[in-house]
């Protein structure tokens, strides 16, 4: 959407400085200027506006849904700064209408006025912006996730007992064994800088022979190839995180603020990959 907007901005303006300028394409005398042409002046400023509000109403909306998920005070700041940018480049859009994007005369005081303080808010709210999005990639580079897994705690040893009664010798026992625990599932932290980590389906590519089977494996690659191999091993990774409440309907590589979008899963996050045994 802002790559359209921004696409239809760079050709006004460049149209416009070529049409003026080169003299192949400037506009010969008594002619008007192409720059003049209403595909310039309205058609393309309209596009570039439109599209700069539509964005910055989609980035408002999906910053507080963020927000209502995880209120944490990044997520606040950045909802905050998304919904002033939205309110501007709205602004801007409202304003370019109602003066049918005709530029007011430079001594039109009263009218110039407005235009001239849209154009200041709307930039001042993309700097902010700017500045919003460079301060969560520092943050996100010098905080690398920590990926250490915590390690599950020993059992207790026994407490030796004590006896009142004379020393004797006691009897050989066999040592005691501490009871077997079954070992703990593979499992992997959600990391955004790792390709392997960052998606359900990347994790899923990962790790498939620890949630299939060999013969699972070789079947789903015979019927399928590639491919049909991860999206058992994805089927099966939704099994073994049922605390995740992950939904496959809503898998579509948007990620959405909606409840169990296996889309949306958030660096930290402990993921299952091993299959249980039997």
């Amino acid at each position: 959407m802002f790559s359209i907007a921004n696409a239809a901005d760079a050709v006004r303006i460049v149209g416009t400085r070529i049409g003026g300028s080169v003299p192949l394409f400037k506009a010969r005398a008594g002619e008007p200027d192409v720059g003049s042409a209403r595909t310039f002046t309205v058609a393309l400023s309209a596009v570039d506006d439109t599209l700069t509000a539509a964005g910055g109403t989609w980035l408002a909306t999906k910053a507080f849904g963020e927000t209502l998920d995880a209120p944490t005070f990044a997520h606040t700041v950045g909802a905050a700064i998304k919904s002033a940018y939205a309110a501007a480049s709205g602004n801007q859009l409202m304003n370019s209408l109602e003066r049918r994007y005709a530029d007011p005369e430079p001594n039109n005081l009263s009218e110039r006025k407005p235009y001239l303080n849209s154009k200041r808010i709307a930039g001042g709210a993309a700097l902010l912006l700017a500045g919003n999005t460079l301060g969560q990639a520092a943050w996100a580079y010098f905080h690398p996730d920590d990926d250490k897994k915590p390690t599950p705690g020993g059992s207790p040893a026994p407490t030796p007992t004590t006896s009142t009664q004379p020393p004797v010798q006691p009897p050989v026992q066999p040592p005691i064994q501490p009871p077997v625990q079954p070992p703990s599932p593979a499992q992997v932290v959600v990391s955004a800088h790792d390709p392997r980590r960052a998606t359900l389906w990347g994790i899923a590519d990962a790790n498939a022979s620890t949630l299939l089977s060999k013969d699972e494996i070789a079947s789903a690659r015979q019927s399928g190839g590639d491919n049909a191999v991860v999206l058992d091993a994805l089927q099966q990774l939704f099994q073994v995180n049922p605390q995740r409440g992950f939904r496959p309907e809503l898998m579509d590589g948007i990620a959405t603020a909606l409840r169990g979008d296996p889309d949306t899963i958030q660096p930290g996050w402990t993921i299952t990959v091993e299959k249980p045994a039997g």
